[in-house]
């Protein structure tokens, strides 16, 4: 038995004797990478014959008042299972996205940004999955029909009824000025 990201190394390593270190980025995350073992004055006795030694790092549980976490990390958290705990893992990994997505569309949607309504399945935790972001992502169209599209088949269509994205022109607009894209509310 081998953790994952610690056999995604020893995959690296089997291929390429240089690779240093293994990265998962899924539905967890996590790093490995190859360390001189000198630089562990408490394993100089162990194992003569071996110079090197694998750091599974766990970093998914890493956590410092440096990351930038917004609020809707912060709530993730809060509502989470193990709060204060995995905090990277829950602002970077494949599990977590999807809902900061939701976290950040459901506020816009109180701010009535697309209309009256609030869809009552933007309440649902985990609704918007990875695969729905990515989804998102990929549309590069200037008025990303497909986004709008893809928010309406989450929400199943009629939660989304008298907002702006069931508009045909689509949910987001391209500006003129600076040609950076911006969410406008279509009227």
């Amino acid at each position: 038995m081998v953790n994952d990201t610690v056999g995604t190394l020893g995959e690296g390593i089997y291929r390429d004797k240089d690779c240093v270190a293994g990265v998962i980025f899924g539905t967890g995350t996590n790093a490995a990478y190859v360390e001189c073992k000198a630089m562990f004055p408490k394993l100089q006795d162990s194992d003569p014959n071996r110079e090197y030694m694998i750091i599974n790092m766990e970093w998914g549980n890493f956590q410092s008042d440096s990351l930038p976490r917004t609020e809707y990390d912060q709530e993730l958290d809060e509502k989470s299972t193990h709060p204060k705990e995995q905090i990277f893992e829950k602002m970077i990994s494949g599990k977590y996205l999807g809902d900061i997505v939701r976290r950040v569309l459901l506020k816009m949607a109180q701010a009535q940004f697309f209309g009256q309504a609030v869809p009552e399945e933007l309440t649902k935790e985990f609704i918007v999955g990875t695969d729905v972001v990515s989804a998102m992502h990929e549309d590069t169209s200037v008025d990303l029909h497909r986004v709008g599209q893809t928010l309406i088949d989450v929400f199943k269509g009629k939660a989304m009824e008298g907002t702006c994205m069931e508009n045909e022109t689509g949910l987001i607009k391209k500006r003129k000025k600076d040609e950076s894209l911006a969410l406008s509310p279509i009227a």
